[in-house]
């Protein structure tokens, strides 16, 4: 490895270990063995607020090499910390100020949600999916997003469950989103038989909701029953979407088809099971207040095309979402780190002394994304196993000096 001369040159951050349940342990460059030390200290990415915050958390670590990072940039804006009432507070209070640094110039691109765990993007997910915004000369409901490393909710198959119901009761000639819940959950309709209906329904030249309601002779008595159980139910939410709120309509569908079963049948574990169920909820929530099926379907987030998507996804400006983890080696001018409540950062799996260490140093890199302006955000209440629950604000918080910070007004949002 070092040939004839046996010279070596590591480079390496202790600051930024972050993966010691990889094995990349942070003993490895602590204990790392050299005759010259060479600190590269100077940062060309942030400003030096957001690099004093960072160098001030990260000073609370026993083990590290010493060192004193400093910033070639200006001084730049304080750090803006929000403290929300509850979760989805926090989520819009963040959309709110995304729409802010939009109309001040900045690309969605340029701006990121960091969370310590992935469960955390569900809020800010909805409140992306519900803000409306001004592109050229229109209003638009959604601003555009992407995950990296995780699958966005309208991707979610409970999600697509849900809005194909959606789109064939707003329009049963809608024959993908047919055969996509003709069976979800299991009604005991097997693919031959569906076989014989689409043929049948292509040979007749008919829709294929028509087919369902008078379907070919040679179609078992059983099947028969099961096929007019489907037509029935679609035919029964139609006239609730017309005379129920439509969030209400929803939530009546989901029971009458017990599409809890359909959850159940798919996964085994019950912690995935109340993922799904979350999920499900949400897509309910995204309903209140809305006042055409139609419309909603038109203009919602929830109602992209998944394919169409991920072929733009690489060219169409969005707002980046992603882990702490999986945001080491990138920047982004505007970051956002969201959910920074003791029980998340430092994570209460995380108890020692070197994990929490490890937090520390996650925090460190998460500051260290944002390259002119940083915003910090909690909640004083959030969802823990299906219970609203007291939060107290990141113990790391408070190794930050209050100089480098200014804290926002709680302003009711939406």
């Amino acid at each position: 490895l070092t040939g004839p001369n046996g010279n070596l040159c590591v480079v390496g951050d202790d600051d930024q270990s972050i993966y010691s349940w990889r094995g990349a342990e942070v003993k490895h460059i602590l204990n790392f063995k050299a005759d010259h030390i060479v600190k590269l200290e100077e940062n060309y990415r942030s400003t030096k607020t957001i690099l004093n915050a960072a160098a001030s958390v990260i000073a609370n670590n026993e083990h590290r090499h010493d060192k004193t990072i400093f910033s070639a940039g200006s001084i730049g804006t304080p750090i803006e910390v929000f403290h929300t009432p509850t979760e989805l507070d926090e989520a819009r209070s963040i959309i709110e100020r995304l729409l802010h640094f939009k109309n001040q110039g900045y690309a969605w691109s340029d701006m990121a949600i960091l969370y310590r765990t992935n469960i955390l993007a569900r809020n800010f997910e909805i409140a992306l999916m519900e803000a409306s915004w001004k592109r050229e000369d229109s209003w638009v409901r959604g601003i555009p997003y992407q995950i990296f490393g995780g699958t966005e909710l309208y991707e979610r198959s409970e999600v697509k469950d849900l809005m194909a119901y959606l789109r064939v009761i707003s329009n049963p000639q809608d024959a993908e989103a047919i055969l996509r819940i003709i069976n979800t959950p299991r009604r005991g309709i097997a693919a031959s038989t569906l076989d014989k209906i689409t043929s049948y329904n292509r040979s007749e030249n008919i829709p294929l909701w028509h087919a369902l309601q008078n379907p070919p002779s040679d179609i078992a008595p059983r099947a028969k029953s099961a096929i007019s159980s489907f037509v029935h139910t679609i035919k029964q939410a139609q006239e609730d979407f017309k005379s129920k709120p439509l969030d209400t309509a929803l939530r009546d569908l989901i029971l009458s088809t017990d599409y809890k079963r359909a959850i159940e049948e798919e996964v085994k574990s019950e912690k995935m099971r109340a993922f799904k169920m979350q999920n499900v909820t949400e897509v309910v929530q995204t309903l209140k207040d809305q006042t055409s099926l139609r419309d909603f379907l038109s203009t919602s987030m929830l109602n992209r095309n998944p394919v169409k998507d991920r072929h733009h996804k690489q060219t169409e400006d969005r707002v980046n979402m992603l882990t702490f983890h999986s945001a080491k080696g990138l920047e982004f001018p505007v970051c956002f780190l969201v959910g920074l409540e003791d029980h998340i950062l430092p994570h209460d799996k995380r108890e020692g002394l070197n994990e929490i260490e490890e937090e520390r140093r996650l925090f460190y890199v998460a500051i260290t994304r944002a390259k002119e302006h940083l915003t910090l955000s909690m909640s004083r209440n959030r969802k823990r196993y299906g219970k609203d629950t007291p939060s107290i604000p990141s113990r790391f918080l408070f190794e930050i000096p209050k100089e480098l910070m200014k804290v926002v007004p709680f302003r009711k949002v939406g």
